[in-house]
This record gives structure tokens, C-alpha cells and sequence, in this order.
């Protein structure tokens, strides 16, 4: 085998290594269609081809073929299946916040809100930048009428980055929503004693 002879069986090597790399984000990203189009089916079966590829090609991230195939089962209520997917996601990136949120989503779909919470909070800790999982721990607090601590979350996120507009805006409306809800019951209150004293005069009038 000669120097050219070589070159030419590397070349066909790394076109090789693209044609697999090509075919794992082809079918990555048309289970991700699938996946938000709540083809839960399809979803799984271009999902599936992923985690193939990427056992072709360690390059590949099959983490993430594996997290998303786990979210098409959470679809379809298919949670103890999702559970070992998640599993071995966790084998692959432990320390990956975006696993540990979509975990605390599939928590969250099950109505397992404390469990959820944990979740999106250790995916905030490994990076906090990540603002994600604390607007949706954010918003499941206000869902269940945890409003203090709905405002710590979007406290933590302005901590982290102070410039996050949409968390400086949710305070301030939740703040002004409370100085509004507690005005009405100022005003409510003035208007019942009104009428109460109105009533005892015109009994006291008979």
C-alpha cells in the first residue's frame, strides 16, 4: 500500500465519519419536529436512529438523542420506559444542566412538583447562566400559589444576571399585582364598615 494509497483510504475514512455525523443531526433534528409537532411516535423512531448513529460515531452527543427520546416516551406517558433513558443520559454528562431540567420537566408532567423543583434548581446550580429551569420552577410556584417563592426564583436569575429584563418585568408586575389585590381589600373594607354603619343608623332611625 502506498503514501497515496493511504491518503485515499483516510479521506474516504473522515467523508465516512461526516456521512454518520450528517445522518445523526438529520435525524435529531426531525425527531425534534416531531417531538414539538406532539408526534410522540415518530418521535421516537427518528430518535432511536440518533442513538444508533451516535453508536457508530462517539463524536455524536448521544446524550442528547437519548434526553429527547425520553421526552417523545414522557409524551406518551411511557414514564418508567423514560426513566432508564434519563438514566443513561445521566451515565453520559452527570454534570450537564440541560439533562437535569428536562428531567425536572418529566417530573413536572407527572405532577411530582417537589421532585420537579429539585431538579430545575441543581440544573440552575451547574450553571446559572442556564435561566431556563428557574422560570419554569418559577412559574410552577405561581401555578400553586407560591408567590414568595416564585419571587425568589426570578431573584436568584437577576443575581446571576443582573440584565435579565423578562425576570426584572415578572417582579415588578407581581409586586404591583399585590399592591392592587391589597388596595381592593383596603377599599373593600372601608366600604363594608360604611355599610354596616348605615344599617345601624336606620335601625336606630326606626
Amino acid at each position: 500500500m502506498g503514501f497515496l494509497d493511504f491518503l485515499k483510504g483516510g479521506k474516504k475514512a473522515e467523508t465516512q465519519k461526516e456521512e454518520v455525523s450528517k445522518h445523526f443531526q438529520t435525524f435529531l433534528e426531525q425527531g425534534r419536529i416531531e417531538l414539538e409537532s406532539k408526534s410522540f411516535e415518530k418521535a421516537v423512531e427518528y430518535f432511536e436512529k440518533a442513538i444508533a448513529e451516535s453508536e457508530k460515531i462517539k463524536s455524536n452527543p448521544a446524550e442528547k438523542a437519548l434526553v429527547y427520546k425520553a421526552r417523545a416516551l414522557d409524551g406518551l406517558g411511557r414514564f418508567n420506559e423514560s426513566e432508564a433513558i434519563y438514566d443513561k443520559a445521566f451515565e453520559l454528562k452527570p454534570e450537564e444542566p440541560w439533562i437535569w431540567h428536562m428531567r425536572g420537566l418529566s417530573y413536572m408532567d407527572q405532577g411530582l412538583n417537589e421532585k420537579a423543583m429539585k431538579y430545575f434548581d441543581k440544573a440552575f446550580e451547574l450553571n446559572p447562566m442556564f435561566e431556563e429551569p428557574m422560570m419554569v420552577k418559577a412559574s410552577l410556584c405561581g401555578k400553586n400559589g407560591r408567590e414568595d417563592v416564585q419571587i425568589e426564583c426570578y431573584q436568584r436569575i437577576l443575581q446571576a444576571n443582573p440584565s435579565n429584563e423578562s425576570a426584572k418585568q415578572k417582579i415588578q408586575k407581581m409586586l404591583e399585582d399585590n399592591k392592587m389585590h391589597k388596595n381592593r381589600q383596603w377599599l373593600g373594607g372601608i366600604t363594608k364598615g360604611m355599610k354596616l354603619r348605615e344599617g345601624l343608623s336606620e335601625e336606630a332611625e326606626k
